[in-house]
C-alpha cells in the first residue's frame, strides 16, 4: 500500500513537471530545430524576411524599405519605392530585434520561435480548459502534438518566409 502511494506520488510529480509550459516550449523547440536541419532547405531562408526589412525602415522612419532585400518578389513598387502589402503588425513587434541584430539573419529562426510560441500557447489554453472541463493532462499533450506536428502549423514553422511569418503571427 505504501509502494502504491509512494508511486502515485511520483506520477503525480512527472505529470506535474510534464504539464509545465515551458517545458512544452523546450520540447517543441528542440523537435522543430531538428526537423528544420533535417528537411528544410536553409539556403532560401531570409530570401523572403520582408518583416525585418519593414521594421528596419520604421526604425529609420520610413513606411517604404530603406534597403533592397535580396528578391523583390511580391512586393509593390510605388514612385519608384518598394512597399509590403502584409500588415505592420509583424514588423513593428520585431522591431527591437532588428534594432539588435539587424534585418539580415534569417527568417528560419524566427518562425521557430513563433511556432514554439505557438504550441506553448495551445498547450496553455488546453491547461486552462482542464481545470474547467476536466480535460486530462495526457489529452492536452496529446491534442498539443498534433497542433505542433500534425497541422498547418509545422509546414509554416519550417518555411521561414514572409508568408509563414504572417501566418504565425495570426495564430498568436
Amino acid at each position: 500500500m505504501q509502494n502504491q502511494a509512494t508511486q502515485s506520488r511520483a506520477e503525480r510529480a512527472l505529470i506535474r513537471l510534464l504539464s509545465a509550459p515551458r517545458l512544452v516550449a523546450v520540447g517543441s523547440l528542440l523537435l522543430y530545430l531538428c526537423l528544420h536541419f533535417a528537411f528544410s532547405d536553409s539556403s532560401r531562408a531570409g530570401l523572403f524576411n520582408y518583416h525585418m526589412y519593414l521594421a528596419e525602415a520604421f526604425l529609420n522612419g520610413s513606411l517604404s524599405l530603406v534597403r533592397q532585400p535580396p528578391t523583390t518578389h511580391d512586393l509593390s513598387v510605388f514612385d519608384g519605392k518598394l512597399f509590403l502589402y502584409w500588415g505592420p503588425i509583424p514588423a513593428v513587434v520585431l522591431m527591437p530585434l532588428v534594432l539588435l541584430f539587424g534585418a539580415d539573419w534569417s527568417d528560419a529562426w524566427l518562425t521557430m520561435g513563433l511556432g514554439t510560441l505557438a504550441t506553448t500557447a495551445i498547450f496553455s489554453m488546453l491547461e486552462v480548459t482542464k481545470r474547467l472541463h476536466g480535460l486530462s493532462t495526457s489529452k492536452s499533450l496529446l491534442l498539443t502534438l498534433a497542433f505542433g506536428f500534425g497541422s498547418p502549423c509545422l509546414p509554416l514553422v519550417l518555411g521561414g518566409t514572409v508568408w509563414h511569418v504572417s501566418q504565425l503571427f495570426t495564430t498568436l
